[in-house]
């Protein structure tokens, strides 16, 4: 579905942050990014989506190249972010920042955000900079699927949420999975990346150091702790 092919990117022509990565996200699966913070996995995500400047290599949706298509036009093709300050609209309200992401023919509504996530019903009418940084987190997910889309990438997720609201997002995700969407995740939290990843990349100063289906990474606790830090 998503392939980089030794992508080089930065934020100008020479501030090269990225350094020939390669990876694929498969059709219905999972893939994560973990590392240190620094090492690359944000600026990857905003490559696939236009907003680096890329320098070398390509990317690829669908067996069609990304690299000449701009931010919006790489959305309507069917990629979707949750970023890591979230994006809310502070001054709108639950269903407004919902209503603005509305697709005709999308296989989720309104409604089913709210099942997946009862917190944001009884909070509908309350203003996005009123909540809290869970329900914010939901409500960005909630979102990114209202624009029906095949591949959706979540850069960290789960970071500074309780347990409690980890364990829920884990579960959503799980299930849009099911539902035959793909997602990249970037996320630091390796028992989350446990739980939903079926394909695991580490990337260290820009590259990609190490990459294993999770049979085989869960049980790597020497890269764990030498990329890790755990």
């Amino acid at each position: 579905m998503l392939q980089l092919d030794s992508v080089r990117a930065g934020y100008g022509r020479d501030d090269e942050i990225l350094h020939n990565v390669s990876l694929d996200v498969p059709k219905h699966t999972t893939v994560t990014i973990l590392g240190r913070n620094g090492a690359g996995k944000t600026t990857t995500l905003r490559t696939i989506l236009g907003l680096c400047h890329r320098l070398g290599g390509s990317v690829r949706f669908n067996d069609e190249s990304l690299d000449d298509l701009s931010p919006d036009r790489r959305s309507r093709r069917g990629l979707a972010l949750v970023p890591d300050d979230r994006g809310i609209f502070g001054s709108l309200s639950v269903r407004e920042n919902l209503q603005i992401a509305e697709r005709k023919g999308a296989r989720w509504a309104i409604a089913d955000i709210y099942s997946m996530f009862p917190r944001l019903k009884e909070r509908e009418r309350n203003a996005g900079n009123a909540l809290s940084g869970g329900e914010q987190q939901m409500l960005s997910i909630g979102r990114a699927l209202l624009t029906d889309p095949q591949l959706i990438l979540l850069d960290e997720p789960t970071e500074g949420l309780a347990p409690i609201i980890v364990e829920q997002i884990v579960e959503v995700l799980k299930d849009v999975r099911k539902a035959g969407v793909s997602l990249l995740l970037v996320e630091q939290n390796l028992n989350v990346c446990l739980a939903v990843g079926d394909r695991h990349y580490i990337m260290e100063d820009g590259k990609v150091v190490y990459c294993a289906a999770t049979a085989e990474f869960q049980d790597r606790t020497d890269l764990h702790k030498q990329y890790l830090g755990i």
